[in-house]
């Protein structure tokens, strides 16, 4: 994490460094002791309208709402003092309040001290395989490390090599066991000897968090390799070195690129472990398509599955969701699409966010996908909407419901009967809203009995039921049978009381009339009722 902060403040922002992060649903940041933000991944111009460039170098207190910010800045100063924090909560985002899990995590360095805090925040659903993805992004680390076409070294804060890979030994004609331990200017052109130790410890000193350097090493066979330095410095919490990474580069482009492999596989180790789900890629080169082994066990196929043997997991009608063909247009460089596939759990909802890759000559190399478990927010979703059209005394339809039940024109035949209560105000108030309520409830539970439409709670004691298929012979019917029922006692809280119901009915033949005129029309039949009963 060290080496993305020291990345972003020098406005490194490789394509390929950067790319996995911000596809991830959920933010990512990073926090010093002193409560500056560091690092921001690019949800959080999604989420709040502020670009990474807004954020980092930015003091927490100014970027946090001043309501919100005294409960933070406990939670990071936990964090600081070694203890990892998870939280849920309700916040404010672009599109409005949603609720988020996140997690404070301290950074540790190799003396065991926090030299920082991990902020991941996500909606729930994507927080379900953290530990499984760390452990994966660390073996592609290391990975990369050993099998890097440059040289890469570590080297201690005396200078001497703790681990090289084979490109450096290849690179130098020797074993690498013969080199762990050396000083790298044992090794280094006479010549430039006092220029590389002098950067090197001026690094160490000055803290700065890493250099650049053109130089020679000295071949087995006695030759000269021309090189170009990369090389970081990884300190602790109080600024003291850690070690120092070192890319060794043919003074040619390809350092550039194995530097952003380099810093992906360090930075997903801390940040990958949010997502439930996976990732694949496909070489469009040669058409191979491949699984990481988290989305392979989800899904429940094997980690040689192909692309057709993928898709056949998802819903024939949901398939259009994964299709890539969009993203080989010009300009084209994110898709997204949510479906629905049978995994190892089971039938699942799943949002796969898909980018794409391009060589250093701008030529099409991968397409990468990153599939995230989205069941559990779409079940939210779903409740949130039913709730949002549900009385939540009775039960009963309430009045934003209409329009999406009932749409204008969408019914041919639809009777209305609006039923108003007489006598339920004195109950109210001689008995209190309890038992009133009480009433209220059995009202619908009476309503839905009849078994003739939808109920709906217009507003205190008025009600409609609304049925499809009814012309006015049928909701003349139905009125008699809501008021029979409406007349008999209602015994609640050991109280035996009487009401009666005022009733009004409307229908039409042709759906010319939507169902709010007609209730407005049985409304008005309801004003009449209670006339000629005055």
């Amino acid at each position: 994490m060290e080496s993305l902060i020291r990345a972003a403040d020098a406005g490194r922002h490789d394509v390929c460094a950067f790319r996995m992060l911000d596809l991830l649903p959920g933010l990512v940041s990073y926090v010093t002791p002193d409560l500056v933000c560091r690092y921001a991944n690019a949800r959080h111009r999604e989420w709040f309208g502020r670009s990474a460039a807004d954020i980092v170098g930015r003091p927490l207190s100014t970027l946090i709402a001043a309501k919100a910010w005294p409960m933070i800045e406990v939670r990071l100063a936990r964090a600081l003092a070694g203890e990892r924090i998870d939280f849920e909560e309700t916040v404010d985002v672009g599109t409005g309040q949603t609720m988020v899990q996140g997690s404070y995590i301290p950074d540790r360095g190799g003396d065991g001290q926090v030299r920082g805090v991990v902020g991941m925040v996500s909606l729930p659903s994507i927080r379900k395989d953290l530990r499984a993805r760390l452990n994966e992004s660390q073996a592609l680390f290391d990975t990369a490390f050993g099998t890097a076409p440059i040289g890469m070294t570590l080297i201690t804060p005396q200078g001497r090599f703790q681990r090289l890979n084979l490109a450096m030994a290849t690179m130098l004609g020797r074993d690498e066991a013969d080199l762990i331990g050396r000083h790298f200017a044992d090794l280094t052109h006479p010549d430039d000897v006092a220029v590389s130790r002098a950067r090197f410890d001026s690094a160490m000193i000055d803290r700065t968090g890493g250099y650049r350097l053109d130089k020679r090493y000295r071949h087995a066979d006695g030759g000269t390799v021309h090189v170009r330095l990369a090389v970081s410095i990884v300190r602790d919490a109080d600024g003291r070195p850690l070690h120092c990474l070192t890319q060794v580069d043919d003074i040619s482009d390809r350092h550039r690129a194995e530097r952003a492999l380099r810093d992906r596989n360090a930075t997903l180790s801390r940040a990958m472990d949010a997502i439930s789900g996976g990732y694949w890629r496909i070489d469009t080169g040669t058409g191979c398509f491949a699984l990481s082994t988290q989305l392979a066990e989800y899904v429940g196929v094997s980690p040689d599955a192909s692309l057709a043997d993928y898709i056949e997991r998802v819903l024939p009608e949901d398939r259009t969701e994964t299709d890539l063909s969009t993203l080989l247009l010009p300009g084209s460089e994110r898709s997204s699409g949510e479906y629905r596939i049978r995994t190892a759990r089971g039938l699942r909802w799943v949002r796969s966010d898909r980018t794409v890759v391009y060589g250093p000559a701008g030529e099409l190399r991968e397409i990468v996908g990153v599939v995230v478990d989205v069941t559990d927010q779409r079940e939210r979703l779903a409740r949130a909407e039913a709730n949002a059209i549900t009385d939540p005394l009775t039960g009963a339809l309430n009045r934003r419901g209409l329009p999406r039940r009932f749409a204008p024109g969408s019914h041919a035949l639809l009777g209305v009967a609006v039923i108003d209560l007489d006598g339920f105000k004195a109950i109210n108030d001689r008995h209190g809203h309890a038992v009133g309520d009480a009433v209220l409830v059995e009202v619908v539970r009476r309503l839905k009995g009849l078994g003739k439409g939808r109920v709906v709670r217009l507003g205190g004691d008025e009600f409609a039921l609304i049925a499809e298929r009814a012309d006015d012979a049928a909701i003349a019917l139905i009125r008699r049978r809501i008021e029979r029922a409406m007349a008999r006692p209602f015994v609640v809280a050991g109280l035996t009381l009487t009401i009666s119901a005022s009733v009004g009915v409307a229908s039409t033949v042709d759906g010319s009339i939507d169902v709010d005129a007609l209730i407005r029309v049985a409304d008005g039949h309801v004003y009449r009722v209670k006339r000629r009963t005055d």
